[in-house]
Formats: structure tokens, C-alpha cells, sequence
């Protein structure tokens, strides 16, 4: 998974202003939420949208629709700057 270097560049952004301190405390909260469910070792390309549904399953029993709206969103950011990354290789 891209997380941790996520959190990091959020970090960054942080400290030269780019995004606020709440932001990057909620881009860390989906980076949890994923890790916890996919496991820190998961690869991008092994995941299809079966998993993604478990995973909307899974929170949308904690929170009401915007708050799962919001982390659901943050999820997809996460994942749209993994595909992005040139580390990241798809099969």
C-alpha cells in the first residue's frame, strides 16, 4: 500500500501550508481504515470491487451517510494518488 508515504507527503503539505492540519489528520484516519481492512501488506493490482464493497459495508455501520460520504471520498483519494504513483506497477 502507498499509505505511509501518503501520510508523509500530507505531512509535507502541512507544513508549508498546502492543506490544513484537520485534512491531513483525515487523509491518516483512511489510510487507517484501509490498512485495518486490507492489511498492510495488500497489493493494489489484488484488489477488485468486491473488496472496495466490503469495505463501504464495513464502515457504513459506523456512520451516518456524510460521514461515510467524507471518509469514502478521502479512501478514493488515497487509491487515486496509488494508481497515480509511479512505484506502484499494475499487472
Amino acid at each position: 500500500m502507498t499509505c505511509a508515504t501518503s501520510s508523509s507527503i500530507s505531512s509535507a503539505l502541512v507544513a508549508s501550508g498546502e492543506l490544513s492540519n484537520h485534512s491531513c489528520q483525515s487523509y491518516k484516519a483512511a489510510c487507517y481504515l484501509i490498512v485495518s481492512h486490507f492489511g498492510k501488506d495488500c497489493l493494489l493490482a489484488d484488489l477488485d470491487p468486491d473488496d472496495f464493497a466490503a469495505l463501504k459495508s464495513k464502515i457504513a455501520k459506523r456512520w451516518g451517510p456524510v460521514t461515510l460520504g467524507n471518509h469514502l471520498q478521502r479512501i478514493h483519494v488515497v487509491f487515486n494518488y496509488a494508481a497515480g504513483d509511479a512505484r506502484v506497477v499494475s499487472c
